[in-house]
């Protein structure tokens, strides 16, 4: 009993200070909430933080939008965007299909204007992501 006793004095004061605080938790970014369910993307905040920060840098780094004045040779898929200020690139995802590869990047006509999304190749969004976290890429 004396070691149970001495095991618990020692240790337990270890599990309270290893309990994160919602100051540790990554902020959900509010474009998240026009995915997913707000209790399930908070269940994901102290589950799996990691998914937290990666959707929330897919948000503003997985695409970028260029001007192509060669389109009608190019015939990339159209996709509608109502604001090119404010893109949320995982509701298109969800509602117009769009896809991006593993290696070389995707391009979708912007509908009724100049403008090319293209998507980062995923094995590249995965690169600034590690860089952007601190991590060393697994390849090195």
């Amino acid at each position: 009993m004396k070691y149970f006793t001495a095991f618990l004095l020692v240790w337990l004061p270890f599990a309270f200070f290893a309990q994160k605080t919602p100051a540790d938790f990554p902020t959900i970014d509010t474009r998240l909430s026009e995915v997913f369910e707000l209790d399930y993307l908070e269940r994901l905040q102290k589950e799996n933080p990691f998914l937290i920060q990666r959707w929330n840098f897919y948000l503003d780094h997985a695409f970028y939008i260029t001007k192509d004045d060669k389109l009608a040779r190019n015939n990339y898929p159209s996709i509608r965007i109502d604001d090119l200020d404010n893109i949320n690139i995982l509701k298109l995802e969800k509602t117009q299909a769009l896809k991006r590869k593993y290696q070389g990047e995707s391009s979708y006509q912007i509908e009724g204007t100049d403008l090319v999304l293209v998507y980062h190749s995923a094995q590249s969004f995965n690169q600034k992501l590690n860089e952007y976290l601190g991590r060393k890429n697994v390849s090195d």
